[in-house]
């Protein structure tokens, strides 16, 4: 596979010096820079992966086999779709974070059941932010609008709600969190949302930490853990502002794990649920970010502006936002059910499939398959990829495509 102008090519994994990392089960330290549940590293290794083109290439069908909320006949038409999750038995349980509603699907796309709306009382929510599938019977649901986790049946109906608050004195809420995964003990972990910051403002930009949270069963703060989590935002006198593909990262969670990748660098951190922790590299060769790209981010605040004068003020002020000079080499990062991790280089070509590629345990690149840019991946496992789809009119829809031959 020939990598083209403007993308990231894979040319090796290297496992570096893991962290050493303490344990912190009596409350949250904002300012702690390295908390977890374990203080086991991982041996230093270097591993050295194949080209990018000789990473065998896995194949979906051309089609998706399974298309929800795409066909107006049939009444069901989604609000703003925030999640997919998947069960062994082929369900699917989709949140509509507009509707505030869950549905559960059957694996030929039939709805079994509907549940929630909008509201205060038990069943309900104000937002919806993170839904894990706990067995086949059950379901974790975390509205941090309302400061609950609620346990629902497989039929919707609600079986326990937990109340929950942020850690004292952390000096933020719970508005930036979401549910991610829940441990074989019972506990619940919360990862910051998106892309998160770290304080500074010398340089004129703003960086701040968000910890993930490990809860218990009934909702009490366990520990916390807090790494190198940034993004970049902009003080300028026209508002804050976020700085695209700055040193941003992203946390996920799932099957035990905790992943987090810092987008610019490659460097992707994996706590295991043993309390190890593995420190992987990418190593790719820096490439200079396309001026187009600072170009287009201008042209986003700048177009709208119709007078003329505050349009070159504006320009003026754009012009001085530290901007990355180096494209990232992350885009996305996502932990199957089994545990497998999946990555996403960068490609800032348009309107090119982007490819995501598999991590095995140890970090060796050992397969990788190309996704429709407009697919936002929601479950990958070894039978199908689910993903969110958002067409040119804003419509979310549910698409699942199947694998074809053996892996």
């Amino acid at each position: 596979m020939r990598v083209r102008a403007g993308s990231v090519g894979l040319a090796h994994v290297g496992i570096v010096t893991a962290l050493t990392l303490t344990l912190n089960v009596t409350g949250c330290d904002a300012d702690t820079d390295t908390a977890s549940w374990g203080t086991e590293s991982t041996p230093n290794a270097e591993i050295r992966v194949p080209e990018w083109s000789e990473i065998p290439e896995r194949t979906l069908s051309a089609d998706p086999d399974l298309r929800i909320g795409e066909n107006e006949e049939t009444g069901l038409l989604f609000h703003r779709l925030d999640e997919v999750r998947g069960r062994d038995d082929g369900s699917l349980i989709v949140a509509d974070g507009g509707d505030l509603a869950l549905y559960v699907f059957d694996s030929g796309g039939a709805v079994q059941e509907k549940f929630g709306a909008a509201g205060f009382g038990p069943g309900e929510f104000r937002r919806i932010a993170g839904v894990v599938p706990v067995g086949e019977d059950s379901l974790l649901v975390f509205d941090p609008a309302s400061l609950r986790l609620t346990w629902f049946d497989r039929e919707g109906a609600v079986l326990e709600t937990i109340p929950v608050q942020p850690p004292e004195g952390s000096g933020f809420g719970l508005d930036v969190y979401r549910l991610a995964d829940v441990k074989t003990d019972g506990s619940v972990l919360l990862v910051p949302r998106g892309r998160v910051v770290r304080s500074g403002p010398e340089d004129g930009v703003r960086r701040e930490r968000r910890p993930v949270l490990r809860l218990s069963a009934s909702g009490e703060l366990l520990g916390a853990l807090t790494a190198a989590q940034e993004r970049e935002i902009f003080d300028g006198a026209i508002g804050s502002m976020d700085i695209p593909h700055g040193d941003h990262t992203s946390v996920v969670a799932g099957a035990g794990r905790i992943v987090e990748a810092e987008h610019r660098t490659g460097r992707i951190r994996v706590w295991a649920d043993d309390g190890s922790v593995r420190e992987i590299a990418l190593a790719l060769e820096p490439r200079p970010m396309d001026p187009r790209v600072r170009g287009a981010w201008m042209a986003s605040f700048t177009d709208r502006i119709e007078d003329r004068a505050q349009r070159l003020q504006a320009e003026a002020m754009l012009a001085d936002v530290p901007f990355p000079d180096i494209e990232p080499q992350i885009e996305r990062i996502y932990v199957g059910r089994d545990g497998a991790l999946w990555i996403s280089p960068v490609d800032l070509t348009e309107p090119s499939p982007v490819t995501w590629i598999r991590l095995d345990p140890e970090g060796r690149a050992v397969e990788r398959v190309s996704l429709p840019r407009d697919l936002r991946p929601q479950v990958i496992d070894s039978t199908q990829v689910v993903g969110i789809r958002r067409d040119s009119l804003g419509v979310h829809s549910v698409r699942r495509y199947r694998w074809i031959g053996d892996p």
